[in-house]
């Protein structure tokens, strides 16, 4: 494989699961830029945003990702909200092949509801939060080179489907 990927997409999307598999499908590394920022600062996501704020982890995130994409051959798993930033979404499109993964909101929520790890849906209607959330990302989500339904797929199914994409 020449060049990288950026797998996009709502927390409990599968950005994770779905880029170690499709890395090793294509023979490339995997990155995923949160567990990266949680080894480099010896702290887990809620605790950095507990600690410093949603800003200093967004400025984390950011160098971490241009970081990563410098390299090349490599699958990277971004967080939910990294594409907020226009402008590293913007490096991102010009720098690696985007795919949006996009499940429906009924499907995520089934797979994050009993999450304790998600700062974001901290508050009273975590379900509310979500929908919230969600309504108000997709639309750059979508700006996505490609976009992957995932719902009722097995993460190898939706790897398999994005090396047919990148195939054709």
């Amino acid at each position: 494989m020449k060049g990288n990927i950026v797998l996009i997409g709502f927390m409990g999307s599968g950005k994770t699961t779905v880029g170690k598999i499709l890395a090793k499908e294509l023979n490339a590394y995997f990155a995923d830029s949160d567990q990266m920022i949680e080894e480099k600062e010896g702290m887990t996501i809620p605790d950095i945003f507990e600690k410093f704020g949603e800003a200093y982890f967004r400025e984390l995130e950011e160098a971490t990702i241009r970081s990563i994409l410098k390299g090349d051959n490599i699958v990277v798993s971004t967080g939910g909200g990294a594409v907020l930033n226009k402008k590293l979404f913007e490096y991102i499109k010009s720098n690696a092949k985007v795919i949006h993964l996009e499940s429906s909101i009924d499907s995520l929520w089934n797979r994050i509801k009993n999450c304790t790890n998600r700062p974001l849906l901290y508050s009273d209607n975590p379900r509310r939060r979500m929908e919230e959330l969600y309504k108000e990302r997709l639309p750059i989500y979508q700006e996505a080179h490609y976009n992957v339904i995932t719902d009722n797929k097995k993460p190898i199914d939706v790897a398999r489907e994005i090396v047919q994409i990148l195939n054709s």
